[in-house]
């Protein structure tokens, strides 16, 4: 086995780490991250960088989208809104997505 140069995987490290801090803050995105698939050793590396308290909306769960989709119908009878179809219109897509994935795990096994 390779012997590991540590002061030079710490700097590069760091360095991957400050650009994605530094692309997180410039994009204003809720979660970035730096992946590096089927590495030496067979492991998969991620790592993100997120804004705090933020979660993006393909971290929501199955029923957490139903849930936000429901609010925003029940707002929507009260009064029209383009923001409130656009949630509703999100939900509908990433709600789909999960039962396409659903779908396919079935089909599969």
């Amino acid at each position: 086995m390779k012997e590991i140069d540590k002061e030079k995987m710490n700097t590069n490290l760091w360095t991957i780490v400050e650009f994605m801090k530094n692309n997180n803050k410039s994009t204003g995105a809720a979660v970035s991250k730096f992946t590096l698939n089927n590495c030496e050793g067979g492991v998969d590396i991620e790592i993100s960088v997120r804004q705090h308290g933020a979660i993006a909306c393909d971290e929501f769960s199955f029923e957490q989208l139903k849930a936000i989709k429901e609010l925003a119908q029940e707002k929507q009878q009260d009064k029209s809104s383009k923001l409130l179809q656009d949630i509703i219109e999100v939900c509908d897509d990433l709600i789909e997505n999960y039962e396409d994935k659903d779908k396919n795990n079935i089909r599969s096994k």
